[in-house]
């Protein structure tokens, strides 16, 4: 009879030993998980975040011992953890400006110390470096696979899909603050000046001239035909720019054929053409 006692009181203290212990480990696990919640709305720096979230991992660990439902900071606190904190870290050296993903999927950095920098797509291993010259204001993809970066000193260069030998240069004539490429392959750039061009693909004769009036700060390509200039005087202008669509409406609001110094001036193209096809007969293309 003895030994029965004895047997029961010991198994009694070991459940009640064990409840102890999962009351313990539930407790602080809720207390990890209030930790691990603060700590990631603090969100100071990377290192609280990273801490908020190693206690979110422990407040659920401790739960998954005391086999009790994860408390909902820990959780909260854990995919914001992940959230917050960055993949990965490239150093570029400098203050970057501008960054682009190229066709193959390296990504390009601009920075104020005149460099380009075409890191390897892993993100291991040290980045082919370009030399614009000058700060780097904006870098763009054009449609052959190219790069083209846009500087302070007023020159666009188009570098080789390689990475290697020199690049073409054109000259936007001011500090170049913006570039995109149009869907017709032309690349457009904004400048300091308030202009924006519109370089030929071969990028051999000169450019159409657009007037937005103020530092053109951004580009963006619409549908339709249309481009989009942001300035620093608060506007925004939307252009047409896809050749065919222009001349239409140039012919229409003209009533008439362009001229040369019309087509040249808003067409921009070497090869000019009869401007008005399909239009009344008697329309002539005046000298």
């Amino acid at each position: 009879m003895l030994a029965i006692i004895a047997i029961i009181a010991g198994y009694e203290f070991y459940t009640a030993q064990q409840r102890a212990d999962d009351n313990a480990h539930a407790a602080r696990a809720e207390l990890l998980a209030i930790q691990a919640r603060r700590a990631e709305a603090q969100v100071y720096s990377s290192d609280v975040i990273e801490l908020g979230g190693a206690l979110a991992v422990e407040a659920m660990e401790m739960a998954r011992k005391a086999k009790r439902p994860v408390e909902a900071d820990a959780t909260e606190a854990a995919a914001s953890a992940l959230v917050g904190l960055p993949l990965m870290v490239l150093t570029h050296g400098a203050v970057v400006l501008s960054l682009a993903v190229l066709a193959d999927g390296r990504l390009a950095s601009g920075g104020q110390d005149g460099k380009i920098k075409l890191w390897p797509k892993d993100g291991t291993g040290e980045p082919v470096v370009l030399t614009h010259g000058a700060e780097v204001r904006s870098l763009a993809v054009l449609s052959d696979g190219r790069l083209a970066s846009g500087g302070e000193d007023g020159k666009i260069k188009l570098w080789p899909k390689d990475g290697t030998g020199e690049p073409v240069v054109l000259t936007h004539g001011a500090a170049v603050l913006s570039l995109s490429v149009l869907a017709d392959g032309r690349l457009a750039s904004g400048g300091v000046d308030g202009k924006i061009k519109l370089w030929p693909k071969e990028g051999m004769s000169e450019p159409v001239v657009l007037p937005h009036g103020a530092a053109v700060g951004s580009l963006a390509v619409l549908a339709n035909g249309r481009s989009a200039s942001g300035g620093g005087d608060g506007t925004i202008k939307l252009w047409l720019v896809e050749e065919q669509k222009l001349v239409t409406a140039l012919c229409l609001r003209a009533g008439r054929n362009l001229t040369k110094a019309e087509w040249a001036r808003y067409i921009g193209s070497d090869t000019r053409q009869p401007s008005c096809r399909g239009l009344p007969s008697n329309w002539r293309t005046p000298d």
